[in-house]
């Protein structure tokens, strides 16, 4: 047999040794098919969980196919199938080749993805040409971020949804630009007009460092970032105003004009001597939209007294969570305003209190003795205790009714000893005195945990509305009469009641009704994570060949997206997945129209117990 019949021969034996050697592999690989099967259904599970409880963002697939097509895609080819590169702001620059956003515009016009796509993100450009009215969907710009900085993005971009804040940048520029350098509020109008203007869409912008060097590489927390950013631009204002007079006596009531301008007789005296002499900006630009007042109450629940209300400027609203796994919103502003009681708590006036009902006592065991049968000199010095006793308990009952517990009265008119201060149980509570028209609301997931002795992340989930009814929770919605013009307000004056109505009582309706802006969410730990913004975004781009006032009224009328912002990547999203993000961190809402405004009369009747700035003592008995 020849070479080449024995080769051919061999054929089988070769086939049956490889088809041997794959059922060797098969079994041996057999055991460990379950094993990898249940792994993988294991991390499906577990990741299911962890998105759930919204410790890792949900992950879509599509997103990441299109990221990949746009990565492996030929830059140059991709460039030369664009029919219409101009309009994406792309040129034909070779080297924009490298760069993946405007490649990502390029060969969305290409598939036609501008229109109708599987895909979220930005679903339209501008079509240039035209001569009627077109409108095109765009999406906001995204933030790069280079040094872990996505919690300063996810603020900024929320600032940028607030319409009265860019206002609120414009109008001191404009005021107080030419006295002294605002570098704060020129960084941030410019960043949030960037972030705003429809021609950035699909672009990648970076803060500038005014925005950053308020931060370190330590500091990782929004509320934090913030908290610095707005106290800056106050301190720029601040500054800038003190400039614009150079009369130290006439710079004292600038603050308080600043604060709360206006809201007095006195307060607009001031005001009209300011606009006659040429200080007319002075009274309002100043008046920042996020700033409102925290009323604050601290009585006593024994004897019934309270120093009055202590204004607190606030711009930042933070909102507990305790062990509950889900909360609303409202419900954290309810304990956030609810009636405190404090135990243990000097009281000044239950210790003038029990003062007096000591010497009382003791002159009338005094006086109850026979006086008859005792020596001169010894009657002598029982009378003269007496007019000490009676001396000392006039000068206690002045105090009583003059309400003067200054240190200077109880140690010289009372002769009171700091060590004999009487300690009572106090009630504490916060309301809002004056609504901010730009509220936000933090809502604060740090939790000290008594094991480790370090702070962790409170998971729970939060419910939030899109239209917050602010009423409920504001001073002076009491209402115990109304006429024509006027409404009557009853600030509650007992430290043993709430401030605020009860929902089942009738409360005057101020109409402080919010808007929901922008959702901030976390993501991960509490020591590290990821930011994530949400918000509300104006899609309708009309063309240059509509005059000026058609189109005004066409953006008011229009309808805003929902975008999700992770620094750079942009992604058009409902409403509805945005009021399911349960891991809200903060909150941004807008005032809807304007307060109202009505002149308040406080009733004559003295019995109404109408509540005044300085005293709010109730009618709680104590001792007498």
């Amino acid at each position: 047999m020849n070479a080449h019949s024995r080769q051919g021969l061999s054929y089988p034996i070769r086939n049956l040794s490889d088809r041997h050697l794959q059922d060797d592999t098969v079994a041996r690989w057999m055991p460990y098919l379950s094993a990898i099967a249940y792994a993988f259904v294991s991390s499906v599970f577990v990741y299911s969980l962890l998105v759930y409880l919204t410790i890792l963002p949900s992950f879509n697939l599509s997103r990441l196919a299109w990221k990949l097509t746009v990565m492996l895609s030929p830059g140059p080819i991709v460039f030369a199938l664009d029919k219409n590169p101009n309009e994406g702001g792309v040129s034909k620059d070779n080297n924009l080749a490298r760069d993946i956003p405007m490649k990502e515009q390029a060969l969305r016009r290409i598939l036609r993805f501008d229109r109708t796509s599987f895909l979220s993100g930005p679903s339209g450009y501008p079509k240039t040409g035209s001569i009627h009215l077109r409108t095109t969907r765009l999406a906001p710009a995204g933030l790069g971020n280079f040094n872990n900085s996505c919690y300063q993005n996810s603020i900024i971009q929320g600032l940028a949804s607030l319409r009265q804040l860019d206002y609120f940048l414009k109008n001191n520029l404009q005021t107080l630009g030419h006295v002294q350098q605002m570098s704060t509020h020129v960084s941030l109008k410019e960043t949030i007009a960037q972030l705003n203007t429809l021609s950035n869409a699909g672009r990648k912008l970076w803060l500038p460092n005014e925005l950053k060097s308020m931060s370190s590489w330590q500091q990782q927390d929004a509320q934090e970032y913030y908290s610095k950013l707005v106290e800056q631009i106050d301190k720029e204002i601040s500054e800038a105003s003190k400039s614009l007079v150079t009369d130290d006596g006439f710079k004292l009531s600038l603050t308080a004009l600043q604060r709360n301008p206006c809201s007095s007789p006195d307060e607009n005296r001031v005001c009209e001597i300011l606009k006659r002499i040429g200080f007319v900006d002075l009274v309002g630009p100043f008046d920042n939209p996020l700033e409102g007042l925290m009323a604050q109450r601290v009585g006593c629940m024994t004897c019934g007294y309270c120093e009055g209300l202590s204004l607190i400027p606030f711009t930042c609203l933070t909102v507990p969570l305790a062990q509950h796994i889900e909360y609303d919103v409202r419900d954290c502003l309810d304990d956030y305003t609810a009636l405190e009681p404090i135990e243990g708590v000097e009281c000044i006036k239950c210790t003038v209190l029990r003062v007096k009902a000591g010497l009382l006592e003791f002159l009338d065991k005094l006086r109850s003795n026979d006086w008859s049968q005792l020596e001169p000199s010894e009657k002598a010095q029982k009378e003269a205790l007496s007019q000490m006793t009676e001396s000392r308990l006039n000068a206690v009952q002045d105090v009583l009714q003059n309400e003067d517990f200054s240190e200077k009265a109880l140690s010289e008119h009372c002769r009171l000893n700091p060590r004999n201060r009487v300690s009572s149980t106090k009630s504490r509570q916060s309301v809002i005195a004056r609504a901010p028209k730009s509220l936000a609301i933090h809502i604060n997931r740090s939790v000290f945990d008594e094991l480790t002795g370090v702070l962790r992340k409170n998971y729970a989930k939060v419910i939030f509305p899109d239209i917050l009814d602010l009423d409920e929770w504001c001073l002076g919605s009491k209402q115990i009469g109304t006429t024509d013009d006027t409404l009557t307000e009853n600030w509650e004056a007992d430290p043993t009641k709430s401030m605020l109505s009860s929902p089942s009582a009738a409360f005057q309706s101020l109409n402080r009704k919010y808007e929901l802006r922008a959702v901030i969410t976390h993501y991960g730990r509490h020591d590290d994570g990821h930011y994530i913004c949400y918000r509300k975004f104006s899609t309708e781009l009309p063309t240059d060949s509509v005059s000026a006032d058609n189109r005004q009224s066409k953006m008011e009328g229009e309808e805003e997206q929902w975008f999700e912002l992770s620094d750079a990547d942009v992604t058009s999203v409902s409403k509805n997945i945005v009021m399911e993000q349960g891991g809200a961190f903060m909150l941004f809402y807008e005032l809807i129209g304007n307060a109202s405004e009505k002149p308040i009369d406080v009733p004559s009747d003295p019995s109404s117990q109408n509540f005044t700035e300085g005293s709010c003592e109730s009618p709680v008995d104590g001792p007498d």
